[in-house]
């Protein structure tokens, strides 16, 4: 790559200072001053160039070394040397000689690796154990409690949080217990979406189905239930009439006791399905089918609500409604919902996959002692389930006032903060349901047990894919609005939402391409979705130090996550990468261990002068990405 531009350097300067050939004399005269300007022009493009290839640093971006402590007869080095034997004993009970496999199995290692070597700053010890038939454990016992805080411009809403010992195996066969293909708590994260074409159609049977008697006729329907349908019991439900909702317009027709028919087409794009579900449940309503608006697409609709709601397809409404058009009497026959998981189970679980077992892991939202769904709560003061509407009422009109939501204590108020402006863009910072829905989906309080991770060859790409499963954690916290085990499938389906609907996809994996990542690995088990595995290993791989100059706001210097990110030359191109998580003993101060590798709050360090060069950089990568 160097060559080749000192090449186009030569090039360019010979252009420069080369007099005009006989060929181009013989055509159109050109004047003295337009000479000069094209040299003049050619001379600073040179600039450019050279600027922006001293700029580049190394041809490839630099790792960071991990601030692995490994010193003799230390209790963090005694941890490295249990690592290397667990690594070793891992490698000769499941190793193979096929590359693939083997490839998936240092996976697997490396991302125990990144953990440990983030713990290993702590005050900990650590043993191997092996039994004669299993594979080995890694036991790492902490003096303490251990908290994992992300950078806040990876926005991503859960904290890594350890127990006092947290243990570690690789496997090469699939795990024995219930979860999640026969288990309670992970079926309401399963439903069409799980097992799909690539238009969105269910393969392998319904996961629910709305049948309807019209005058005598029966009309069985394919459908996807709501999430919070489960808790409801769908028994009461046959025999009550179906009534179709002209425009929406819940007013217009009597809905006491009936089943409201309501449609995606005439839905306003800037209102939630939560928002349409609370406005027939006010009507009287005690259930909706919802006619979806993409063909023959099918999915889950997520939003919390007071009465259950089928959602049909598109295709499958316009059937409905032309029967509910001629017919005198229309009522539910059944609501029914399928569990088809364990069909899942050899397609996801087949030969070549790498399990990594854990214990003493968990997944904790954000804001865990002041979350914005409490606050929330307070401010409706209604017992009725809080729409993304409500979410993003109550955040604009508290965020200033409520210290719940400041910036020096709200997590996800400077998440927020940091993609405002990207949000502001691209229109969405006025829509309220769209806002509401990230708003939503942030603020609520669970705890997720981390039971494994699937590494595998990636199918879509190149390199290995990974799947992580969550479990809820039995606190006896009562949740609200809803409990750990339906908060994770909220999540899960509203994932689904997004991978639909191609413009949000790009959307999030320009805007937060770690979050989406990782949306992808904890959800991965439930509809078949590929993360990449060296992406994930850098998120949860424990941050080298802040990089590039102290932020303008205090509340950005106050945030000891906000400057975790790639370092960066002046061009733009990531020149060393580091990892996203900053390790903590104390929940409510992330600081590292060692101090002076990270800004203090409120430091008033000035940014490095930039150089004329710096500027020439800036300006090349603004010619090059046609930005001016």
């Amino acid at each position: 790559m160097a060559v080749a531009i000192r090449v186009l350097l030569f090039l360019l300067l010979l252009s420069a200072s080369a007099e005009p050939t006989a060929s181009a004399v013989a055509g159109p005269a050109v004047s003295a001053w337009e000479k000069w300007m094209d040299r003049l022009i050619t001379c600073a493009v040179t600039c450019l160039v050279l600027a922006a290839w001293r700029g580049s640093g190394a041809k490839e971006p630099k790792e960071t070394p991990l601030p692995a402590p490994v010193a003799e007869g230390t209790r963090a080095g005694w941890l490295m040397q249990d690592l290397e034997k667990f690594e070793r004993l891992t490698k000769q009970q499941i190793g193979s000689d096929n590359p693939r496999f083997a490839e998936t199995l240092d996976e697997a290692l490396s991302f125990v690796r990144v953990l440990c070597v983030g713990m290993s700053a702590f005050d900990c010890s650590s043993r191997v154990v092996q039994h004669d038939t299993d594979s080995p454990v890694l036991v790492v016992q902490t003096n303490g409690k251990l908290f994992g805080d992300f950078a806040t411009r990876s926005r991503i809403p859960f904290n890594v949080i350890s127990d006092d010992e947290v243990t570690f195996q690789v496997q090469g066969s699939p795990p024995s217990g219930d979860c999640p293909f026969r288990c309670s708590c992970h079926a309401p994260c399963f439903g069409p979406a799980s097992r799909s074409s690539k238009d969105g159609q269910p393969l392998g049977g319904a996961w629910a189905q709305v049948t309807v008697e019209l005058d005598g006729q029966v009309l069985t329907l394919d459908a996807a239930a709501q999430v919070h349908a489960r808790q409801v019991d769908l028994a009461q439900f046959p025999g009550k009439p179906i009534v179709y909702v002209p425009k929406n317009d819940v007013s217009s027709v009597p809905l006491r006791g009936a089943v409201a028919v309501l449609s995606e087409k005439f839905k306003p794009g800037t209102m939630s399905d939560g928002a349409l579900l609370q406005g027939a449940y006010q009507a009287g309503a005690d259930a909706v089918i919802k006619i979806g608006g993409g063909g023959a697409m099918l999915y889950s609709v997520p939003d919390p609500s007071e009465i259950p709601c089928f959602a049909i397809s598109e295709d499958d409404g316009k059937k409905l409604c032309s029967a509910l058009e001629v017919s005198r009497s229309a009522k539910v026959k059944e609501l029914k919902v399928n569990d088809r998981r364990q069909k899942l189970q050899a397609e996801r679980w087949n030969y070549g996959k790498v399990w990594l077992h854990f214990s003493g892991l968990y997944l904790q939202s954000v804001d865990w002692d002041g979350p914005l769904c409490e606050v929330a709560q307070e401010a409706r003061a209604s017992p009725e389930a809080l729409v993304y509407e409500d979410y993003f009422e109550v955040y604009q009109t508290t965020r200033e006032v409520d210290p719940r939501l400041g910036l020096d204590r709200s997590k996800l108020r400077r998440m927020m903060e940091s993609a405002w402006s990207q949000l502001g863009r691209i229109g969405l910072t006025k829509n309220a349901s769209m806002i509401g829905k990230l708003l939503a989906l942030g603020a609520q309080r669970c705890k997720l047990k981390v039971n494994y991770m699937k590494f595998h060859p990636a199918e879509s790409f190149t390199g290995t894919a990974c799947a992580m499963l969550l479990s809820p954690h039995k606190s006896g916290f009562k949740q609200k609005p809803a409990s750990d085990s339906l908060v994770q499938a909220w999540v899960a389906h509203e994932a689904v939402y997004l991978a639909l609907m191609g413009h949000f996809t790009k959307l999030i994996d320009y805007m937060a391409p770690s979050l989406w990542n990782l949306i992808k690995c904890m959800n991965g088990e439930f509809f078949g979705w590929e993360a990449d595995a060296g992406k994930i290993r850098k998120l949860f791989t424990a941050c080298s130090g802040p990089v590039g100059p102290v932020p303008r706001e205090v509340w950005q210097q106050r945030d000891p996550t906000w400057r975790i990110t790639d370092e960066r030359n002046a061009v733009g191109m990531v020149v060393r990468t580091q990892g996203r998580l900053l390790w903590s003993k104390d929940a409510a101060n992330t600081a590292a261990p060692n101090s002076t590798t990270l800004p203090k709050c409120g430091a008033t360090t000035t940014a490095p002068r930039r150089s004329m060069m710096d500027f020439m950089g800036r300006m090349a990568q603004k010619i090059c990405c046609c930005s001016l």
